[in-house]
């Protein structure tokens, strides 16, 4: 393919505009991204370029292609994750600016977004403990943290059980962290209904006002465990229940 040409020429002028056509191709429609991480050849002279040596006119056009191919299909991830994009990616966390460390955080987490399989892999190359690592360090940019974050939520959600306890054993401070940011949701969303109580009024006082960032949590409102009931409703409710207990004010 005419790209892959390209992306083996020396002119630094040309590399730059084909790499940021690649991104724009890739940066659309599932069709496109799988046209473009099918073309033989694409990825692994793409995956070349992210390193932590490449020139940021050159970086940053790469490292923006390679994580809106890994939005696209499943397909489109497997190509890349098969051409050993994880451990090209890895290295440019260190990266002296904070924005290849928030691209390179964004193209994790759609890997880890994607099926339990491809979170497998992203364990298996321990990129989660670095990830970690700067999700704890106080001098982290919070627009990297904030990707960070995804990272992690989406290999909790996406990751089978297995690999839960994976998550877990090598770091259990995911359980500190994700029940510190429960018990801000109580006690913040309680705080602020209690201001809303005293200066909005009620007609009963039986009735409070329903602390506004459960939805968050649950999509449900502390009136809702009593307003709402089901049998599919009942198991939801009774965690919610429970964990209004642990964080009662």
């Amino acid at each position: 393919a005419t790209s892959v040409k390209l992306l083996h020429m020396t002119d630094k002028e040309v590399l730059v505009d084909t790499l940021w056509l690649l991104s724009y191709l890739s940066d659309g429609a599932d069709e496109n991204q799988l046209v473009v991480a099918g073309t033989p050849g694409v990825i692994t002279s793409l995956i070349k370029f992210l390193n932590l040596e490449t020139p940021m006119e050159l970086l940053t056009p790469a490292l923006r292609a390679a994580g809106n191919l890994l939005t696209g299909p499943d397909t489109s991830t497997d190509y890349a994750l098969s051409c050993g994009i994880i451990e090209h990616l890895k290295p440019l966390l260190d990266h002296t600016r904070s924005g290849i460390c928030k691209e390179t955080a964004w193209a994790f987490s759609n890997i880890f977004g994607s099926v339990p399989e491809h979170v497998s892999l992203c364990l298996d190359s321990e990129v989660h403990d670095k990830l970690l690592q700067m999700a704890y360090n106080p001098k982290t940019p919070a627009e990297v943290v904030k990707e960070i974050n995804w990272c992690i939520t989406n290999a909790i959600l996406g990751s089978t059980q297995n690999d839960f306890e994976r998550l877990l054993h090598n770091d259990d401070s995911l359980v500190q962290l994700s029940m510190t940011g429960i018990e801000k949701v109580f006690t913040f969303g309680n705080t602020l209904g209690d201001v809303q109580r005293l200066t909005q009024g009620s007609e009963d006082d039986q009735v409070l006002p329903p602390n506004p960032f459960l939805d968050y949590l649950f999509g449900l409102y502390v009136d809702d465990i009593v307003l709402r009931d089901g049998p599919e409703l009942e198991a939801h409710n009774f965690r919610l229940a429970q964990l209004a207990t642990i964080f009662e004010t």
